[in-house]
C-alpha cells in the first residue's frame, strides 16, 4: 500500500464484500461503511479531518504488513485446504475414488 487509505461499503454486489474482507483483514474496519450515507460521511471525514488522516497514514504500512493479508504461510495453507476441499467435492460428485 502506498499510504493512501481506501474505504469500502458492504453490500451484495460482487466486489463489495471482497473490499470489506480486505479492509477487515488489514485491521481497518473503521474504513468500512454500512450504508451509502455512512460511505459519504466517511469520504468527507477522510477529506476534512487532517489529523485523523495523518494518524491513519502514519501507521497504515505497518498495520497492513503485520496483518493476515501479508502472512504468506497462512494464506498458502488456507488456499491448499480450499483446493483439497474442492477436489474432494469433485471426486464425490463424479464418483471418482481418488483422494
Amino acid at each position: 500500500m502506498d499510504g493512501r487509505p481506501v474505504r469500502g461499503i458492504g453490500g451484495a454486489e460482487f466486489c463489495l464484500p471482497r473490499g470489506v474482507t480486505i479492509l477487515t483483514n488489514a485491521g481497518l474496519p473503521e474504513l468500512i461503511a454500512e450504508t451509502p450515507e455512512a460511505y459519504v460521511e466517511l469520504a468527507v471525514k477522510l477529506a476534512t479531518e487532517r489529523d485523523w488522516l495523518h494518524r491513519l497514514r502514519d501507521h497504515l504500512r505497518d498495520k497492513v504488513s503485520l496483518s493476515p493479508l501479508m502472512d504468506a504461510v497462512v494464506f498458502t495453507r488456507q488456499l491448499e485446504a480450499a483446493y483439497r476441499e474442492m477436489w474432494l467435492a469433485y471426486c464425490e460428485k463424479t464418483g471418482n475414488k481418488r483422494s
